[in-house]
């Protein structure tokens, strides 16, 4: 992604907010929800811009091979991910000993028109490549246990599950995840 193209950034923000958005309990509630979803997904995705650095943390991202087939709002962004070096301790703790951090894949997404095209599988395969530039032979990625596509996916990928959240989760309005890791 172009950090510097705020129209980039902001389709890229549109992405994750159409497929991370939970809607609000009261429908009434939910336009003012999602605006305050968005706010927090550009507020992150802003702090990655300018805070880590690029051998740290790419923003990945898949183009149409013809523009002229985006519609609205002229766009070119049809899916994206990121990938970053990081240690967290409630992660590392759940791989090998002596693990100082990991590579992680975060916020997949292809844009509901452009989905069941092999875009997930592009992006996947570009998000391992960038491990493998920086010379990590391992990666962590959460998904939704929900999303079974994904799950599929990763899972054809050679992912394996390393921690299921529990599904009472969603009792208190949170879906809950798999982590999930790969090595080679």
């Amino acid at each position: 992604m172009d950090k510097t193209d705020a129209a980039e950034v902001r389709r890229m923000v549109a992405l994750q907010t159409d497929a991370f958005h939970s809607p609000a309990p009261l429908a009434a509630l939910d336009g003012m929800a999602r605006k305050f979803f968005e706010a927090e997904v550009l507020s992150e995705m802003q702090k990655k811009i300018r805070f880590n650095p690029d051998e740290l943390f790419a923003s990945l991202v898949i183009e149409p091979t013809n523009p002229a087939t985006i519609s609205g709002s002229g766009s070119k962004v049809i899916g994206g991910v990121e990938v970053s070096y990081v240690g967290q301790k409630d992660i590392l703790r759940l791989l090998e000993p002596g693990t100082e951090g990991y590579c992680y894949i975060a916020s997949m997404v292809v844009a509901p028109a452009w989905r069941r095209r092999g875009g997930a599988a592009a992006l996947l395969a570009a998000a391992e490549a960038a491990v493998e530039l920086w010379d990590e032979r391992q990666a962590v990625l959460h998904v939704y246990q929900d999303n079974i596509a994904a799950v599929q996916l990763y899972r054809k990928q050679g992912y394996e599950i390393v921690l299921q959240e529990k599904k009472g989760l969603a009792s208190m309005g949170r879906r809950p995840r798999y982590l999930m890791r790969k090595r080679w």
